[in-house]
């Protein structure tokens, strides 16, 4: 009988133990799912950020893509002139040595 008590209050133990156990990785678990939520809300945010600099970064390559050609026309244009102005320099000591 004595052996039968003894292992009721071991079972009693166990048993609240177990419970004290599953109470402690419940409340592990909430605080677990309150971190993730606020993770989450923080990769979100970061998520945003980059969405816009990377919008940001496209309008930038497209105005330095739109210099760059504006530029390089600009600079045949100067080419241009500066050959029509060889030409005419020529031309001119021409006439002069005539």
């Amino acid at each position: 009988m004595d052996s039968i008590k003894k292992k009721m209050m071991a079972m009693k133990l166990e048993k609240e133990n177990a419970l004290e156990k599953a109470i402690n990785l419940e409340n592990q678990l909430k605080e677990k799912a309150k971190d993730f939520e606020k993770k989450e809300e923080e990769m979100n945010d970061w998520l945003s950020k980059v969405k816009s600099i990377q919008t940001e970064v496209d309008t930038v390559q497209e105005s330095l893509q739109e210099a760059i050609s504006k530029l390089e026309e600009t600079e045949k244009r100067a080419t241009n002139a500066e050959a029509e102005v060889a030409a005419m320099t020529r031309r001119i000591r021409l006439l002069e040595e005539d």
